[in-house]
């Protein structure tokens, strides 16, 4: 039932920002370019087209969703062994990506004859090709701007809509994010760059004719056109400058290092520059507000839901949580319970699904910062969500003094000391898959603080027990001190005494690094989980450092590939899996 409303929110949204695009194009405009006064036909073509295609991509991510052959076929790896910009591209990702070129480039069969023919008009009898040439060009470029715009940030929100519902991977969205903002970067230094180069043209000085030709600031109008109206339609060259430089700023702290280093940075740059942009862009253009519109429904709505739904009515309400030093540099921040005493002296009954993941502040430690933590134990009726969070390691001691952990450890200095700690909990957000209910066999393969994550998926399994299905996880740590923490010990225990259950360290400084190659084949063996005859599906989830998923995912290809040829052989020896599908947190 939520899914069909997710999809009807979607189709809505798109329906009515087709129809107030399309109703407000035949008004009056206030920006200070209005495409639709000089290319009355094409621009509104130009809104058509944008919104069919919309509309064309969720019939295609619907098909995705519904059909299993062409969800696998959307799955294949392209060059399964090569990384490009830190990925491998599958099947979908890559017709995402010329799908994304299509619609950005394609109206450039209807704009370039326009653009062409209105400044030949204008310019063709002064002998000015370049500034003809060169405008062009910019009206072009312009209308990609729109485009990239209005698409940007359609994919990325905490509550996806298109995420959840059609279950796309959240690291795809991320990637269509990227892809779009890149390409949204150069159409808009292509638009400015080839104004600034009109501009700085200096052959129209003191020849009257030109200068009446082209208005400064807007040369969609002539200079006796913008000397008898406002002055306000001659502010687009300021409007696109206040719109380019918050997009450089965003480029900046998109790098890497900023993006791991300094998250909030990143964050807080990418929310009010993004505003800034958005705000920008809509007076600078007014089809970049028409095409911008759903985005903008989309975004309004998401950060509703941030501020005022959730686990704990969202980020607008302060919640009293219980801080403890758990030890071993760990910390365990507790969530009271939503339901009432009679239901809290009763056995816990889990009331959300595995894996959620929530987005933490503590203004006693920060006003602003925010950070995300996967639930270790997902809410019941007894309790609510609990976070593990690990001290950060590797830097100088008065580098991490400054951390946002180790303030927090600070309130809690000595193991077993707590103390109550106002929080806003933003979420919970659950991840794009749900492959773990059908599997029958769950693999876990983590390191580091990615070990929530399962911890949460192993309880899951032990109150849900699908029948005739194994359960596997193998956390990796450097030390042995990480695991003296009850959210594992528990779960040790309670694997000695059941069969189906498998749960197990790694410790790397001992043992080195993890073979995950060896231990997915080894966890799927027929002779080690079931009778070969009982074949059924295998779920692999990964999550840690960076190093650690990759080799993991290059494993699960491998296997999957292994899998595919005993198939088509006819042979499929001793794995007991038919089929193989894995959730990796990037």
């Amino acid at each position: 039932m939520r899914r069909y409303l997710q999809v009807t929110a979607l189709i809505v949204a798109i329906l009515a920002s087709a129809t107030a695009s399309l109703v407000m194009i035949r008004f009056s405009c206030y920006a200070t370019v209005c495409p639709e006064d000089y290319f009355s036909f094409e621009a509104r073509l130009h809104v058509v087209i944008y919104y069919c295609f919309l509309s064309l991509t969720l019939c295609l991510l619907a098909l995705r969703l519904y059909s299993p052959a062409f969800r696998s076929f959307t799955n294949i790896r392209l060059l399964a062994g090569v990384r490009l910009v830190g990925k491998r591209f599958t099947l979908g990702e890559t017709f995402m990506a010329i799908w994304i070129l299509v619609i950005t480039l394609g109206p450039t069969i209807y704009w370039f004859p326009t653009h062409w023919d209105f400044w030949g008009r204008r310019l063709d009898g002064l002998g000015w090709i370049s500034a003809k040439i060169q405008l062009t060009i910019t009206g072009i470029t312009g209308h990609y701007a729109d485009v990239l715009l209005g698409l940007l940030i359609i994919p990325v929100s905490r509550n996806s809509l298109v995420g959840q519902a059609f279950s796309v991977h959240r690291g795809t969205l991320l990637f269509a994010h990227r892809i779009i903002a890149y390409l949204f970067s150069i159409a808009v230094a292509a638009h400015g760059i080839t104004y600034i180069v009109y501009a700085t043209d200096g052959s129209s000085e003191g020849d009257k004719a030109k200068e009446e030709a082209l208005a400064t600031g807007n040369p969609t109008m002539t200079l006796s056109e913008s000397k008898q109206g406002s002055s306000w339609f001659v502010q687009t060259t300021y409007t696109g400058i206040a719109a380019f430089l918050p997009i450089s700023a965003i480029l900046v702290a998109s790098l890497q290092y900023i993006r791991r280093q300094h998250y909030n940075l990143f964050y807080y740059t990418h929310v009010i520059c993004g505003i800034i942009i958005f705000v920008a862009s809509c007076i600078h253009a007014s089809t970049d507000f028409y095409l911008l519109l759903p985005g903008l429904l989309l975004w309004i709505g998401d950060w509703g839901r941030r501020v005022f739904f959730g686990e704990t009515n969202g980020l607008r309400r302060k919640t009293v949580a219980t801080l403890e030093n758990a030890g071993g540099s760990w910390i365990r921040i507790s969530l009271p319970a939503k339901g009432t005493p009679q239901q809290m002296m009763e056995k816990p009954v889990p009331t959300s699904e595995p894996l959620l993941y929530y987005h933490l502040n503590a203004p006693a430690v920060s006003k602003f910062q925010i950070h995300a933590f996967t639930a270790a134990v997902t809410a019941s009726t007894s309790h609510g969500p609990r976070f593990l969070i690990q001290r950060a390691s590797g830097k100088p001691q008065m580098r991490l003094d400054k951390e946002w952990t180790w303030k927090l450890g600070a309130l809690v200095p000595n193991i077993q000391d707590s103390r109550d700690l106002e929080v806003r909990l933003e979420g919970p957000y659950p991840i794009n898959d749900t492959g773990y209910m059908k599997a029958s066999h769950i693999l876990c393969i983590v390191g580091g603080t990615g070990v929530t994550g399962a911890l949460s998926l192993a309880r899951w399994w032990l109150d849900a027990r699908p029948a005739n299905s194994r359960f596997a996880l193998i956390w990796t740590v450097r030390t042995r001190d990480s695991l003296e923490i009850t959210e594992w010990t528990d779960p040790v225990d309670v694997a000695t005494t059941n069969r189906s259950l498998e749960i197990r360290s790694h410790i790397s400084s001992e043992n080195g690094r993890l073979d995950t190659a060896l231990i997915l084949r080894d966890a799927f063996e027929a002779h080690n989980v079931m009778a070969a005859d009982a074949r059924g599906d295998g779920w692999v989830y990964g999550a840690g450092p960076d190093a650690l998923v990759k080799v993991t995912e290059q494993s699960c290809i491998e296997v999957r590939k292994d899998l595919k040829r005993s198939r088509k052989s006819g042979h499929q020896g001793t794995c007991a899996l038919k089929d193989l599908s894995w959730y990796i947190e990037a």
